[in-house]
């Protein structure tokens, strides 16, 4: 859902402005309109919007046709059928929902003076408690012990020299393996 969120357009236009003039004054304007509607409306009243392309985008990139079709299997891949069930789906609507907390996280970010930087911890990197949040907590690491990230939970941002953590997931299996070892010295 974040892929293309450090660019003003969501990777939706290439190569083209949006606003004329300060964009941060756009993105807030853009902001304000949109949270001063329903998401679902929104779609309906403008299918050619930037939102409406933007929760598009992302449902064509996350829900896979099989994943579709085994949710939805008394329908066929006509799009009028699918356009209609999108109108009406508690899960359809459950991702715009999501969609648009990402899309207005996105112009929140784009109205800040410097712009609202992302990053996302990859798996394998060692923990680090100045960009990391370990979301489990279950687990207290002694000594020199190398905690590895198992996946990103939520993504980092960078306000100007502020950092807000990145959550991860530390393996259960790393930390059982490292309490085990713990144990025996």
């Amino acid at each position: 859902m974040f892929r293309g969120f450090d660019s003003e357009g969501f990777s939706l236009i290439e190569n083209e402005a949006l606003c004329n003039g300060n964009k941060g004054t756009c993105s807030l304007k853009q902001l304000l309109e949109h949270i001063s509607s329903n998401p679902m409306e929104l779609l309906s009243k403008n299918q050619s919007c930037e939102f409406s392309r933007f929760c598009e985008k992302k449902y064509q990139d996350l829900i896979h046709p099989t994943m579709e079709s085994s949710i939805f299997s008394n329908l066929d891949r006509n799009e009028a059928v699918l356009n209609s069930w999108r109108s009406l789906s508690v899960f359809y609507e459950s991702f715009v929902c999501m969609a648009s907390s990402i899309w207005t996280l996105h112009k929140l970010a784009f109205s800040f003076e410097p712009v609202v930087e992302i990053y996302q911890v990859e798996r394998g990197l060692d923990f680090s408690m100045v960009y990391m949040e370990d979301v489990t907590k279950r687990y207290n690491f002694p000594g020199k012990t190398k905690v590895k990230v198992g996946f990103t939970v939520v993504p980092g941002f960078k306000i100007g020299r502020t950092v807000i953590q990145s959550q991860i997931e530390v393996p259960v299996l790393v930390a059982v393996l490292i309490l085990k070892k713990v144990s025996t010295v």
